[in-house]
């Protein structure tokens, strides 16, 4: 039930901060304390005659924060950096922010979550791919090829290292230069044919 008397009152109270705005912003020179009293009224009428302002959602930054399980922090960095809009410092209007979200960061996450998916699946596929190529005989068995390596490596050391055991007793006897570096040559020549010819062993 409409309560007239109470706004009879209420209009009655604007009309006279009206007046005495307008009395106010007339005046040629003012001091201080007038300029103050007009910023005060000017406040007052905007709260009061501004559409938006007369939502029912009207809250502050914290209900925002708590509506949407974020902190204060990242609502005021969706202010600066995404443009969430506000009403006024602390001020926002529930329902415009709840709009400007579904538009800005709803439709977003939805794109990162089917990127993410998109992601998942090329992987699988090529994981998939590479198990077929396994079992058909076309990758390398890079393991395998590492311990081939490492024991063909061992045999030509071994090889080398027994050559000073095999020759030091000719050596000893040996007088004439050419025929030391010949002998040294001729056993290292049938070290690499051995080399070359035997077949390394299986680990």
């Amino acid at each position: 039930m409409l309560d007239v008397k109470s706004v009879q009152q209420r209009l009655a109270t604007l009309a006279v901060q009206f007046r005495d705005y307008l009395e106010l912003s007339r005046k040629s020179s003012m001091t201080r304390a007038d300029r103050r009293r007009i910023a005060d009224a000017e406040k007052e009428l905007a709260r009061i005659i501004e559409p938006e302002e007369r939502s029912d959602l009207l809250v502050n930054v914290s209900t925002v924060a708590d509506f949407y399980g974020i902190t204060v922090r990242q609502v005021q960095n969706w202010v600066r950096q995404m443009g969430c809009p506000k009403l006024r410092h602390g001020l926002y209007d529930l329902k415009t922010v709840h709009a400007w979200w579904m538009e800005h960061i709803l439709d977003r996450d939805s794109k990162e979550s089917m990127d993410a998916k998109k992601k998942y699946w090329t992987w699988k596929a090529e994981d998939e791919r590479l198990k077929v190529e396994q079992k058909a005989g076309k990758l390398v068995d890079v393991e395998g090829v590492k311990r081939a390596a490492f024991t063909e490596g061992r045999r030509v050391r071994d090889a080398i290292l027994n050559v000073p055991a095999r020759i030091s007793a000719q050596l000893a006897v040996m007088r004439d230069q050419f025929e030391v570096e010949q002998y040294l040559a001729d056993e290292l020549k049938q070290s690499l044919r051995t080399l070359s010819s035997e077949q390394p062993a299986d680990e």
